[in-house]
């Protein structure tokens, strides 16, 4: 609005996620390449493109595109896989639940989002969440979310061949790089944490000077790219939680070897118990016995 009609005074505010409920346990890799979109079958995210795009790869590209979502475009688009000889590599998967959602992205080497029309894209933000590059169309939005080789790369809205030459350099990319981007996704994704978006607000309401000067999501220090200074930091805390489950392993197989031996020492005191009993009982009836004795040598 600042640059396109001349509005002053502009503060765009994300409208979050909540980060927390998405995982980045898994590396992201390419082998296989695993595309994913999310989102209505409409005509405005231009799910064609992505089909298109995908057709063009090369031959040795081992790629399966994952399509989920419903809407009234899915006929066409399942025969338009067919058209394009790739049917066998694309899955119409419907509607994913909220609880599934995670997995989906884990699963995925990049998410792809082409639409034009994206005002933010919810889906776009929780793929980055998930720490998965994307490419997306250089339209509305999404260049605010996909910084051009920092953490995927975007392409010209309807220009196929830009499309996938863009999913090509994912598809080639090696370890390291996958990393790099994956890490700069989940970098990125910070200044659209739900937590912030509501301080944001808050401090609007509070009519806080500093609320209304920048635009949070613009921060410099989320807008930089922190690639292998991350990694090392990210392999790092997979190192830590690995260690903390073997902890947690070996102190659950102790409290296995803590229980059975306090089950070895109850069985043990019982039998001595009933030891002690017949003793005891055995005892009793010698007194018993020896005092009837007495008492019939008496009256005798």
């Amino acid at each position: 609005l600042e640059n396109a009609a001349g509005i002053k005074n502009v503060l765009a505010i994300s409208c979050g996620i909540d980060a927390t409920k998405f995982t980045n346990n898994t590396p992201t890799t390419n082998k296989p390449f695993r595309i994913l979109f999310l989102g209505r079958l409409d005509w405005e995210k231009h799910i064609h493109n992505l089909l298109r795009a995908v057709a063009k790869l090369p031959k040795e590209i081992d790629f399966h595109v994952e399509i989920a979502g419903d809407g009234n475009q899915k006929k066409y688009l399942g025969e338009l896989a067919t058209e394009l000889g790739i049917a066998g590599r694309v899955t119409f998967s419907g509607h994913i639940t909220e609880e599934a959602l995670p997995i989906a992205y884990e699963k995925a080497t990049v998410f792809a989002m082409p639409s034009i029309a994206e005002l933010q894209s919810i889906a776009t933000m929780e793929a980055m969440a998930s720490g998965r590059p994307v490419v997306a169309a250089n339209a509305m939005a999404l260049p605010h979310l996909v910084h051009h080789g920092d953490n995927g790369y975007l392409f010209e809205p309807d220009d196929v061949d830009d499309f996938s030459n863009a999913l090509l350099k994912i598809a080639t990319a090696n370890q390291k790089e996958l990393d790099r981007l994956s890490e700069n996704s989940l970098h990125l994704i910070q200044s659209h944490d739900i937590k912030r978006t509501l301080a944001i607000f808050e401090g609007l309401y509070r009519s806080e000077e500093g609320s209304k000067r920048e635009t949070d999501d613009n921060m410099p220090e989320y807008m930089k790219p922190i690639g292998r200074l991350s990694v090392a930091v990210r392999r790092a805390e997979l190192r830590m939680r690995k260690q903390t489950l073997q902890a947690l392993g070996k102190i659950s197989d102790l409290g296995d070897d803590i229980k059975d031996g306090l089950e070895e020492l109850r069985d043990d005191v019982k039998r001595q118990a009933k030891k002690v009993d017949k003793q005891v009982r055995k005892g009793v009836k010698k007194t018993v016995t020896r005092a009837k004795k007495a008492i019939k040598r008496n009256e005798e």
